[in-house]
């Protein structure tokens, strides 16, 4: 066992790299150990390959810098490990030598001796492993192009077919991509990204560089959905640790409680501006070839800030909420097609609007147009309100929600001076 010992060095996955990757010495011990063990007779060589494998494949799983290149040096150095041990017992079949308990070989002939078959199926157990750590490596060597990536998580394999869905791991690549192709991209991810949103907004989030947003408004942006600028604002001046508190009931019942966190409204140019900034660095981090897009976009609404009077700045920040949804409607189009966003500018900020003139009856209606006053008034007053059967509101119905005898707030059943005349 010593001889094995000093034959155990480094371990290294991938011969390519400058820097070779080590297992850690525990599980080097317990691979060691079940070699040992199949020497002494106490394990099949099958049951010491799969325990090998499991150990080799757990110690991947949870290192933090070891990758599944690293699996096949290190099986096919226990491996051999494994066939050499074989051979001397092969070898030395009969003699007497005692073991480390002092028992005799030839006791162990009666319990463990192995059969043809037994030898015939561990040999297509190797066979077969080895086929397998050979395709795991030609699999991991063609999803390495320029750049080694490692996902974590589902272990999904990062082929380059599959690289487009992880475009924050290379912005630099898809930056610079043309229109076409980037609208392209932006179709096929919304796709792949709306099928495990749960899945990629955790690899986002667990990447290094990754800005500052809500949860909630990243499920938003994988999903091509419109953000909510106020929820954006509030997360960017929230100071609450855990929102959310969790209380048992028993029986697999919990309620979930969340706690009250401010809300800042988006009123103001700033406002906007400041949420629309978090907006874009989130969306820019997910699709970078998306940046001069949003900045373009940023600019003309920024102009209309700049030119209409402060006190209609809420129509531009409507007009904004509208764009956002037809862009979610329409993922194909870009946020700087101003052509397309002509009609809504109609709507929402011209005089001839639908918007302007809603607002524009709105007021006429609730200005000094009502009565002022008991027994005072201009207008007919609404009689089937007074009969209790108008289910207009005041500001839609054409006539006057008054007492028809005193022009008062109440309906006519309960004017005093219509009782008094009776």
């Amino acid at each position: 066992m010593s001889e094995n010992a000093r034959t155990v060095q480094t371990l290294s996955s991938n011969p390519s790299s400058e820097q070779p990757h080590e297992f850690d010495q525990d599980s080097i011990k317990k691979c060691l150990k079940l070699v040992e063990d199949f020497s002494k007779g106490e394990v099949g060589k099958a049951d010491a390959l799969l325990e090998i494998q499991s150990i080799l494949q757990a110690t991947i799983g949870e290192s933090n810098y070891l990758l599944q290149l690293d699996f096949k040096p290190g099986f096919t150095h226990f491996l051999e490990l494994l066939d050499h041990s074989s051979e001397e017992f092969t070898n030395n079949w009969g003699s007497n030598y005692p073991n480390d308990r002092g028992r005799d070989v030839s006791l162990q002939e009666q319990s463990c001796q192995p059969s043809e078959p037994s030898i015939e199926k561990e040999k297509r157990l190797c066979q077969r492993l080895r086929r397998q750590a050979k395709s795991e490596e030609e699999e991991s060597d063609d999803s390495v192009d320029e750049h080694e990536y490692v996902l974590r998580g589902k272990r999904r394999k990062l082929t380059p077919e599959r690289v487009q869905y992880y475009p924050w791991l290379d912005p630099d690549r898809y930056r610079h991509v043309s229109p076409k192709r980037g609208e392209e991209l932006t179709l096929e991810c919304y796709e792949e990204w709306t099928e495990d949103t749960k899945y990629y907004r955790g690899q986002v989030t667990a990447t290094l560089g990754c800005p500052s947003f809500p949860l909630s408004q990243w499920t938003l942006l994988l999903k091509g959905r419109a953000p909510d600028l106020e929820k954006v604002l509030s997360g960017h001046y929230s100071t609450t640790i855990d929102p959310k508190q969790t209380q048992s009931l028993g029986k697999g019942f919990e309620i979930t409680m969340l706690q009250p966190s401010a809300t800042h409204k988006v009123k103001t140019y700033g406002d906007w501006s400041i949420a629309t900034d978090l907006w874009i660095e989130a969306l820019t981090f997910i699709m970078p070839w998306k940046e001069s897009e949003l900045r373009g976009y940023k600019c003309y609404l920024s102009g209309f800030f700049v030119n209409v009077h402060y006190t209609l700045h809420s129509r531009i920040i409507d007009f904004d909420k509208a764009c956002h949804l037809k862009i979610e409607g329409q993922k194909y189009l870009r946020f700087d097609c101003i052509s397309k966003f002509r009609r809504l500018e109609i709507t929402h900020l011209s005089s001839l609007g639908m918007v302007a003139y809603a607002e524009l009856h709105h007021l006429s209606s609730t200005s000094g147009d009502k009565p002022e006053g008991k027994g005072s008034g201009f207008g007919e007053p609404c009689h089937n309100w007074n009969r209790g059967a108008c289910d207009k509101s005041t500001t839609d119905c054409n006539q006057f929600h008054v007492c028809s005898c005193c022009r008062g707030g109440h309906k006519r059943g309960d004017c005093p001076l219509a009782k008094t005349s009776k």
